[in-house]
């Protein structure tokens, strides 16, 4: 899959972050377009960062997309599990040089902990949160900063979360 690349810093033009958001969802082979950036409360210490969504659902993904990046500003990229073996979905991640990670919990063979762990061997400063549908697999994440409960159906909620998540560990 060829996704568009995350900007390096935080787009101005709500054009500009409309085209990688559209693009982005048809690389995914979505549907969805968007035709408007509607502003993400509770989200401003987002703006700029370099957060990755590591997941094996594309639909996940696609449900997501949208917000992040809006939240982001377009700074942030997505890494699609496909059976890789944790050290070298790990690998995929950090080549995308994140501050934060925002990583599933049940992939493909093998659990989000496990990729986790190889992130923070590669990528000591890089912060990872557990991200899964259902909480009581967040409690099962170990060399995490905190846990966010991904909700597909309210996307920005969760954004919300983890913007929260991350002011507590400034």
């Amino acid at each position: 899959m060829n996704l568009p690349p995350a900007s390096a810093h935080p787009l101005e033009s709500d054009d500009e972050l409309l085209a990688l958001i559209n693009a982005t969802l048809e690389a995914f082979r979505s549907r969805q377009r968007y035709n408007v950036i509607r502003a993400i409360e509770g989200t401003e210490n987002l703006r700029g960062r370099r957060i990755v969504h590591a997941d094996d659902d594309l639909f996940v993904m696609e449900q997501l997309t949208e917000a992040l990046l809006t939240a982001t500003r377009g700074t942030s990229s997505f890494v699609l599990h496909n059976k890789e073996e944790p050290a070298l979905f790990a690998g995929n991640i950090i080549a995308h040089a994140p501050e934060v990670v925002l990583m599933d919990y049940q992939l493909r063979g093998f659990v989000g902990p496990q990729v986790v762990e190889e992130i923070a061997r590669l990528g000591p400063n890089v912060k990872c949160v557990g991200f899964s549908a259902r909480p009581v697999h967040n409690k099962e994440f170990t060399h995490v900063i905190g846990t966010v409960v991904k909700n597909t159906t309210a996307p920005y909620e969760s954004l919300q979360e983890l913007s929260h998540l991350l002011r507590k560990q400034a």
